[in-house]
């Protein structure tokens, strides 16, 4: 056998030998590029933990933030409601008491709290509207704070007034007090508002990966599928 034939049939057998060493990092490398070009991060276990995999870990913990950063606004301004209902100490309901010396007034604080809880809810509402608002319309972070901020305010006065007013006329001896419902009103309100546009941000800036991407309209800054 000539040295030609020899050398040939070494470099065949290393390149065997090459092949069939190929390290997991390198099957693990060709496996992520024919499921779709990505390389997995180096050095990182790829194994399902308690939320998943890595990468369905790393979703999960942006849906996270985005909620608790969303319903955190929400929360100030349902709290703040309630501190300034204390603080302005304006009633809406009162009782009428007949007694044998005639009749007096007295508070209602219990039926006043249920109508700062319809308020509250809201306050809740105002957090959802910004937060689609933001994401849904394609304007600027101004005009979309503002159209959020009236759109909440305007339906929580609508729903706390309405709702309070009617709240009254099922309850015997009830009497509604017309100024503590409309200033009361007015400041969940403003509230309202201000958890609007609060939304807003959160939804442009902590909003997760994907989010609203199975909406019917692309949002700001996305290309629908039809263009």
């Amino acid at each position: 056998m000539s040295s030609e034939d020899s050398t040939d049939e070494s470099e065949s057998d290393d390149a065997e030998s090459v092949e069939e060493e190929e390290t997991p990092e390198a099957e693990e490398a060709a496996e992520a590029e024919e499921a779709g070009g990505a390389e997995p991060r180096a050095g990182r276990d790829q194994s399902p933990g308690f939320l998943g995999t890595p990468a369905e870990s790393d979703l999960i913990k942006e849906w996270v933030k985005f909620v608790a950063a969303l319903l955190a606004v929400a929360g100030a301004g349902i709290g703040l409601a309630f501190f300034l209902y204390g603080t302005i100490e304006e009633a809406i309901y009162s009782y009428e008491i007949s007694n044998q010396f005639g009749s007096t007034s007295a508070s209602a604080v219990g039926m006043d709290l249920i109508a700062m809880n319809i308020g509250g809810l809201g306050i809740l509402a105002g957090a959802v509207l910004g937060a689609y608002f933001g994401w849904k319309l394609d304007l600027a972070d101004d005009l979309t704070f503002k159209a959020a901020a009236v759109c909440a305010a305007a339906g929580t006065f609508a729903m706390m007034f309405l709702a309070g007013f009617l709240l009254s006329m099922g309850i015997d001896n009830l009497d509604i007090e017309f100024a503590g419902l409309i200033i009361n009103s007015i400041v969940v309100a403003i509230l309202a508002g201000l958890v609007g546009a609060g939304g807003v941000w959160v939804a442009r800036n902590q909003s997760p990966t994907g989010f609203g991407e199975d909406l019917d309209s692309p949002g700001p800054g996305k290309v629908s599928p039809s263009d």
